[in-house]
């Protein structure tokens, strides 16, 4: 879906669910959930990636949507604050986008 195309849905109240995905530690990545599926969210016909969460956050809460569930997954079976190993290393959190409209 094209960023302005969410903003499209938002306006006519249509139930969006955004997350926010860490690929690297500067590369933030917006996907549209559909079901079990992901569609990343595109922009000048590419895929849309910003340098910083807070850079992400932004731009995703000026298209009207009031939250975004921010997910980063580790490839490491150990996650801080957690005993042992474990199978799932995805953090998930979910972020109230309102502080973040200018």
């Amino acid at each position: 879906m094209h960023l302005n195309g969410l903003k499209n849905a938002i306006a006519r109240n249509e139930a969006v669910q955004v997350e926010l995905h860490a690929a690297e530690q500067v590369l933030y990545i917006p996907f549209l959930r559909n079901g079990d599926s992901l569609q990343p969210l595109h922009a000048n016909n590419t895929t849309l990636t910003f340098p910083s969460r807070s850079k992400a956050l932004v731009a995703l809460a000026q298209t009207g949507l009031r939250s975004v569930d921010f997910v980063h997954r580790s490839s490491y079976g150990e996650m801080i604050g957690t005993e042992g190993s474990i199978a799932n290393t995805e953090f998930r959190q979910r972020v109230d986008l309102t502080r973040y409209r200018t």
